[in-house]
């Protein structure tokens, strides 16, 4: 199983409210993700919808994945540097203002493929052939004879 990373980095949008969405989607498959995405009304739903469309073109056209045989291994979100801005008050004061920044991080891992156990299915094959041709005409007649 190999693992694809992919980051955005400096989203000018808090972490807390990104957070919100990689935590309802990393559990669902990027296909699901991408739909989901799509209809949310949270301003972060944009940044994270680009990155993980992104990424699945990325391990389309990469790596020559289909997005059946791609999951979501990990979907973080940590905090950037924050920007910070002065709010000037009455009589001389100022409030501090925090603009905070986001790094989105993804780890999408390749689905392992299923082998078919060619031996297992030659013997069922070869099993109902068996069974379904008439033995008795390939028996020489003296032998039929012999039998009866």
């Amino acid at each position: 199983m190999q693992e694809y990373k992919f980051s955005h980095k400096f989203v000018r949008m808090a972490p807390r409210k990104v957070r919100l969405l990689t935590n309802l989607v990393k559990t669902l498959s990027p296909a699901e993700a991408l739909d989901q995405l799509r209809f949310y009304r949270k301003s972060a739903a944009t940044p994270v919808f680009e990155l993980l469309k992104s990424a699945i073109a990325s391990c389309k056209n990469d790596h020559q994945l289909d997005i059946n045989d791609i999951a979501i291994k990990s979907f973080t979100c940590d905090g950037g540097p924050t920007l910070k801005r002065r709010h000037f008050k009455s009589r001389g004061r100022t409030n501090l203002i925090h603009k905070r920044t986001s790094h989105i991080n993804l780890v999408l891992a390749s689905m392992p493929k299923k082998n078919v156990n060619k031996s297992a299915v030659k013997t069922k094959s070869i099993k109902k052939s068996i069974a379904s041709k008439d033995n008795t005409n390939k028996i020489p007649k003296s032998i039929k004879k012999i039998k009866e």
